[in-house]
């Protein structure tokens, strides 16, 4: 078992980001990044603005993840959609595991709720088993990818994908026998997550694009990792 004294969770009952609108958010501690996150070092839109000001806070002000429970169930602001992670990730620090230990304690904390975030931990079997459970349980977590080809193999185990990518040419593309359509909130200023759905909605059978942005995305273009679609 995991050393949870390791990991600090941030709750933030209201929020004012515009991307994701008046919606329950957390920000988890850096060390639960994977290390494989094509980010960390290319762009990570969480390193700078207002994001970052909230994440640099965790370590400080953060709860544990057992805390995290109480918290919720107590907050007279929480809504009932729940963006888990604006920043930081659900590995086990160092690695590029699921943190079995971490998630058991987000889905006990999220069960009443809405709740949906996003991993960069590494798709394979073990770590989609995990995945696919925690959705059984109500909390979806979206595999974070840079290709179809491995959007593919989250979708064919029944795992919500989605896709980073330097730009798409439309709102809804075909591309390698996939379905991917754009986040409404990357086209439509009006758009945003406590509307939309598409990232907390279970066995979702395509893909969600998300064109790189924020003031990294110059980085992540020139590293080279995203493609087009």
């Amino acid at each position: 078992m995991t050393n949870l004294n390791e990991i600090k969770i941030k709750f933030v009952a209201s929020s004012g980001n515009k991307k994701t609108g008046n919606i329950s958010q957390t920000y988890t501690s850096c060390n639960s990044c994977p290390n494989r996150c094509p980010f960390k070092n290319a762009g990570c839109y969480a390193k700078q603005g207002p994001v970052s000001w909230q994440w640099k806070k965790v370590e400080k002000t953060g709860c544990s993840p057992e805390e995290l429970k109480d918290i919720v169930k107590n907050s007279k602001k929480v809504s009932e959609v729940i963006r888990h992670n604006v920043a930081g990730d659900i590995a086990v620090p160092g690695t590029d595991d699921i943190n079995e230990s971490l998630l058991n304690e987000l889905c006990e904390a999220y069960k009443d709720h809405k709740a949906y975030s996003y991993t960069h931990c590494e798709v394979n079997e073990r770590n989609l088993k995990l995945v696919k459970a925690a959705a059984d349980k109500g909390f979806v977590i979206n595999f974070s990818t840079e290709d179809t080809e491995t959007a593919a193999k989250v979708l064919k185990a029944g795992c919500n994908a989605v896709i980073a990518c330097n730009t798409i040419s439309n709102r809804v593309v075909k591309k390698d026998g996939l379905t991917i359509v754009q986040c409404p909130a990357t086209i439509d200023p009006e758009k945003h997550c406590a509307t939309c759905g598409l990232c907390w909605k279970k066995d979702r059978k395509f893909v969600v694009a998300f064109p790189v942005h924020g003031n990294g995305k110059k980085k992540a273009k020139e590293a080279g990792f995203l493609s087009n679609l």
